[in-house]
């Protein structure tokens, strides 16, 4: 996407927001590192590629709550913000059905299936993505609420 078509889509002070919140992500994300670094000095608590995928979801959740409540949307417009709560929606249901379906056709699996020796395992990958999913889901949903009733007391 060149800079003319992003420039139709956002005004300044949307880009602006945007531009300072990646800025604060990024440190959010340093730090959130640096932590875990501290952390896993003394304790194992999770392998390394679900550590990585908590710090990820935690720098990408607090992106999009910020974008979203500061109005400098991912995509243009109260338009796009339906749809992409739609479809947010839609990924949710399926995250959360397949998590469902995966806990009941195995049984004997309960919390061990993401427990290794004391330490969250590679299998809780689905849920990290499907608590994401939903959060991301009621982010966008509550600010569809703000902005129709906005409109509606205008």
């Amino acid at each position: 996407m060149d800079e003319n078509t992003t420039q139709n889509k956002f005004d300044e002070m949307q880009l602006s927001n945007r531009y300072k919140i990646a800025h604060q992500t990024l440190f959010v994300s340093l730090g959130l590192v640096f932590l875990n670094g501290l952390i896993s000095e003394r304790i194992t608590w999770a392998t390394p590629a679900i550590q990585s995928m908590i710090i990820l979801v935690i720098t990408m959740s607090y992106f999009v709550t910020f974008a979203v409540f500061k109005d400098a949307y991912i995509l243009g417009g109260n338009k796009s913000l339906k749809s992409t709560f739609i479809f947010n929606l839609v990924f949710a249901m399926i995250f959360v059905a397949l998590i469902v379906y995966h806990e009941v056709s195995d049984g004997s699996s309960g919390l061990s299936y993401y427990f290794e020796n004391g330490v969250i395992s590679n299998s809780f990958c689905m849920p990290i993505l499907a608590i994401f999913d939903v959060y991301t889901t009621i982010i966008l949903g509550i600010k569809l609420l703000i902005e129709k009733k906005k409109n509606a007391e205008e």
